[in-house]
Formats: structure tokens, C-alpha cells, sequence
């Protein structure tokens, strides 16, 4: 699915000016940069982390550190707005873990992009409610390295383009085309390992793509419906 309405429809120069009036000082215009980013940016976290409180809370954390962020934007408001949600998500991932060997061997997992989700994180309550194949495909991609992941809740959920994502992970953009290739198969891979039925992957199998739309959309319905 492409970001939610407001956002999709509000051309880039606005963004850009209304983030630069927020840095500023100029409340009014964070208030609607958050209104038109908030509900996307909400998603990013929910599809990531159990307790939704967490999710409240670093959605907040992200706004108020893009308030304050002196960093140039290179490509798109959105991009950058997203790079500093997934710096807190990494942040707020290390930062749960206790000081130890474990903890340095999570924190180089993060660094190295190979941190899995499923492995440290239950599952959202909401996937359990999910039909089959939205389950098969939310629980695979939190089985896949949290980089990949988030390449692709990007990419083909949020719309973001290799540049912006480039921008976002600190890549090349050729380099970025052949992470989310290798994210893809990776993705299709672990459905495959996951999956309770021959019957429900061939289901699932249409295309990684349009799951990952379909997924969006139910993501971003339940976003307003919790609003």
C-alpha cells in the first residue's frame, strides 16, 4: 500500500517547508507534519513490537527528535522522517537489553543488520487475528533479519524509493537494489519454512509485492481505527 492518503497526496515541497518552519519553532507546522506522517510512521512501529504502548511512545520520540534534527534532507522529508524512526527502533531495541556478553552480541547484531525480530519479540497480539495468509506473510517477515525487513516494509509498503532508502541506511543505491532482492528471496524462503500447508503458501505466492500492498492496507486500516 502507498503511504496513507494525507501523506500521499501532500507534495514533497510542503513537507520539506513544513518541516524546515518546525525546526524553526514553528508548532503549528510540526502539528501538521505529524498529522500527515503520524499514522504511517505509527504502522513502521506497530508492525514491529508487541507492546503497544512502546509503540505510542516511540512514535512520540521519533516527532520530537525530527523536531529538533539539524541534518540536511537529502532526498525526501518522508525518507528522513523515516530514517530517524528506524534509528529509534534500533535504539529502543538495544537499549532493552541488559549489559552482559548477550547484550554485546544483540547490540553487534543490530549493528550488522542481522538482528531477527521473532527471535526476541512476541509476535503482535493483532496477527493473531489476521486470515492465514497475512499471518503467514507478518510472521516470516519478523523471521527474516530486521534490515530486511524494514527494506521492504519501505519500499513496497510505504512507497520510499532506493534513493531514499539509501539515504536512510547510509548505501549506495545499486547496493540497496541488491539488499532488496536479497531480502525478497529471503522473505519467500522463510514463508516457505513457516508455512503450516502446501495450501496456504501457494496462496500466500501471488507476489511478494502485492501481499506486502495488501498487508499495508490492513495495517493502515487498523491504525485509524484505533485513532
Amino acid at each position: 500500500m502507498p503511504p496513507s492518503k494525507h501523506a500521499a497526496k501532500t507534495p514533497e515541497v510542503t513537507l520539506r517547508r513544513l518541516l524546515r518552519a518546525w525546526n524553526a519553532g514553528d508548532e503549528e507546522a510540526g502539528r501538521q507534519l505529524f498529522e500527515l506522517l503520524a499514522d504511517d510512521v505509527t504502522r513502521f512501529f506497530r508492525s514491529k513490537l508487541f507492546d503497544q504502548h512502546a509503540v505510542e511512545d516511540l512514535v512520540q520520540e521519533t516527532f520530537l527528535k525530527v523536531r529538533v534534527a539539524n541534518s540536511e534532507v537529502h532526498t525526501t522529508a518522508r525518507g528522513f522522517v523515516f530514517g530517524v524512526a528506524f534509528n529509534t527502533l534500533r535504539h529502543h531495541l538495544r537499549g532493552r537489553q541488559r549489559a552482559g556478553v548477550r547484550h554485546q552480541r544483540l547490540a553487534d547484531a543490530l549493528d550488522s543488520g542481522t538482528y531477527v525480530l521473532g527471535d526476541h519479540e512476541i509476535d503482535p497480539e493483532y496477527v493473531l487475528g489476521m486470515k492465514q495468509e497475512r499471518r503467514l506473510l507478518m510472521k516470516s517477515m519478523r523471521r527474516i533479519p530486521l534490515d530486511d525487513q524494514v527494506m521492504l516494509e519501505l519500499h513496497y509498503m510505504q512507497s520510499l524509493s532506493r534513493r531514499e532508502m539509501a539515504e536512510i541506511f547510509q548505501r549506495k543505491e545499486p547496493t540497496i537494489a541488491g539488499q532488496l532482492r536479497r531480502a525478497r528471496r529471503r522473505l519467500a524462503a522463510k514463508m516457505a519454512e513457516v508455512a503450516q500447508s502446501r495450501e496456504v503458501l501457494l496462496s500466500t505466492s501471488k507476489s511478494a509485492a502485492s501481499w506486502l500492498h495488501e498487508l499495508a492496507q490492513h495495517l493502515g486500516a487498523m491504525t485509524s481505527e484505533r485513532a
